[in-house]
């Protein structure tokens, strides 16, 4: 078929199918289906490439010229030096050129991946792609344009905001023509046409794929722990759903992709959409999971099976406010602990007695063998839960 037929049969498919992406043999299917997945993504994505160039208005400093050692020694200050570069030029005249080529990047981030220097871009979302670059480089040559005619002007303006540091500036700035040619915004797109036997494979995609939300749930992560107030659940929602978007694009049956999907979905669905504060026991679970998807090993976990927030979710929505005792004396398991605010735990693995702290809490326990095991008592007040799940590895324990 064609491939606006196909690409739109693929979505239509997969957003049917993506609640029971946990499901084993879907991720099995899901390869039958879509044939070789690496495959399947060259032939499903388009390659933007974006050409940008940005005059930065500093230049490398001169340790013999601009810096005095000695007796009367004197340094330019930081607005003037930072990091062995002089800024020749006010860096606050470039910012909205810079930021518009982060702009361009983050267009092409939200449904696209980076590959082969450019970005791929799943074939559904080009057209709206390109409409939204082409914006962009309509707004560069209008920014561009303002910078040049107000060049001379910020110059002189740079020369006497630093009077005290003016020798080590004048001559400095190059022409208003040579800066010119130094700006630059443009994109193109490219079929992808890979030999036989240079395929990228299924785990190369994925990771720069989970390198890429990974600095998102970092960020994520991080606003949620400053946060003093409490977060809307549609808000938490609608940044997750940002995620899955781009995951659900770039996945063409990749079964690393799709169980990480999976686990997504699990998080978004069991939020509320009411206000979430440090108490609730959605803003643990998001918290925990999101800081485990921002570190590459963890991910691994989840991708392997070793952990899941669908079974942390089940959990909880299992327990009450009673005690809570797990045998674990076969102690080829993984013990996930989530902790809240005021509370009180007594908790004992293998007889040796775990600090519990408020907030998510991650520990990893080393169990020897020969150590006879004991049970785990958490009381559970909507703020703690305890629960256990498979590990392949008996020499250690991991406490999420």
């Amino acid at each position: 078929s064609q491939p606006e037929t196909y690409c739109a049969n693929r979505h239509t498919i997969l957003q049917n199918s993506f609640a029971y992406s946990t499901n084993a043999n879907l991720l099995a299917y899901s390869t039958i289906l879509f044939g070789d997945t690496h495959m399947e993504f060259i032939r499903g994505t388009t390659l933007v490439y974006l050409k940008i160039r940005n005059w930065s208005g500093s230049i490398k400093a001169s340790r013999d010229r601009d810096i005095k050692l000695g007796i009367n020694g004197e340094i330019p200050p930081e607005n003037l030096l930072s990091l062995g570069r002089k800024k020749i030029f006010p860096p606050d005249a470039i910012l909205p050129l810079t930021r518009l080529r982060a702009s361009a990047e983050r267009i092409c981030l939200a449904k696209g991946t980076r590959f082969m220097g450019g970005y791929a871009i799943p074939n559904e979302c080009v057209a709206e792609t390109e409409q939204s670059l082409k914006a962009i480089e309509e707004k560069f040559v209008k920014e561009l344009d303002s910078f040049l005619n107000n060049f001379e002007t910020n110059k002189t303006a740079w020369l006497t905001e630093n009077v005290q540091f003016e020798h080590i500036l004048r001559n400095q700035v190059p022409d208003r023509d040579v800066v010119k040619k130094s700006f630059e915004l443009s994109f193109k797109l490219f079929n992808i046409d890979i030999l036989s036997g240079y395929e990228p494979d299924e785990s190369e995609i994925s990771c720069q794929v989970f390198h890429e939300i990974g600095q998102t749930c970092k960020e994520m992560a991080r606003r949620m722990i400053d946060r003093t107030t409490a977060i809307g659940g549609k808000t938490l929602k609608k940044q997750l759903v940002e995620i899955m978007t781009k995951l659900e694009l770039l996945a063409f049956g990749n079964s690393r992709i799709l169980k990480v999907l999976g686990e997504f979905r699990a998080l978004h669905d069991s939020i509320p959409e009411e206000r979430i504060d440090r108490d609730h026991k959605s803003h643990g679970q998001a918290l925990i999971f999101l800081t485990m998807c921002a570190d590459s090993d963890k991910l691994e976990s989840i991708i392997n099976g070793e952990f899941s927030i669908t079974h942390v979710i089940s959990n909880i929505q299992n327990s009450d406010t009673s005690l809570v005792n797990k045998d674990v004396s076969e102690s080829q398991s993984s013990l996930f602990f989530i902790g809240g605010d005021n509370h009180q735990s007594d908790v004992s693995f293998f007889g040796a007695p775990v600090e519990s702290s408020a907030g998510p809490s991650y520990f990893d326990v080393p169990v020897e063998n020969s150590v006879e095991p004991s049970s785990i008592d958490v009381v559970v007040d909507q703020k703690i839960v305890a629960g256990a799940m498979d590990n392949e590895n008996p020499a250690s324990a991991s406490w999420f």
